[in-house]
């Protein structure tokens, strides 16, 4: 029995990646740690609370209705935005990529193409051409206020995982 557990012990440290360590795990911390660095709960909590201050506190109403059309309002908005994060992460990288990332997606509104995109994995008849759903990348026939909050809720989620796996890696 003993030989038992110490050759899989063996297996699962083959099984590592290279930089990956061994942690306790605790309750919000993952077993799996890369390079050293791991997203326990408190960081979890701490990159919600960064995108949401960053996202809707410090944006002002003219970063919001500009950042589409001009890219001065988008950089604007960005390095706003990456301000709260400063308390959630020090790496230059990960603040460089959280920052950049956030003014592109913005700018181009690029939550509505990955909408749409994933909106064509559907039978023929319920795909639709981008001239009829350009707006949310939802077809003109939903009701605006689903299709509005269906594109922020997308938007926000490819933040959050953009930002975490900046700060998980980089």
């Amino acid at each position: 029995m003993q030989q038992q557990r110490a050759g899989l012990r063996r297996q699962r440290r083959l099984l590592q990646l290279p930089g990956q360590r061994r942690t306790r795990s605790r309750p919000g911390q993952t077993v799996e740690a890369r390079r050293g660095g791991s997203v326990t709960g408190a960081t979890a909590f701490g990159l919600l609370l960064a995108h949401l201050v960053g996202d809707y506190l410090i944006q002002s109403h003219w970063m919001a209705s500009e950042k589409t059309k001009h890219w001065w309002p988008a950089w604007a908005h960005a390095l706003t935005y990456g301000l709260p994060y400063l308390l959630v992460t020090r790496s230059p990288i990960a603040l460089a990529a959280i920052v950049i990332t956030h003014a592109l997606i913005d700018h181009y509104r690029l939550a509505r193409h990955v909408v749409w995109a994933k909106n064509l994995v559907a039978p023929k008849a319920y795909r639709k051409p981008w001239a009829e759903c350009s707006a949310t990348g939802y077809p003109g026939e939903a009701p605006a206020w689903l299709t509005v909050w269906l594109m922020i809720i997308a938007d926000n989620a490819i933040h959050l995982a953009i930002n975490a796996a900046a700060v998980m890696w980089l």
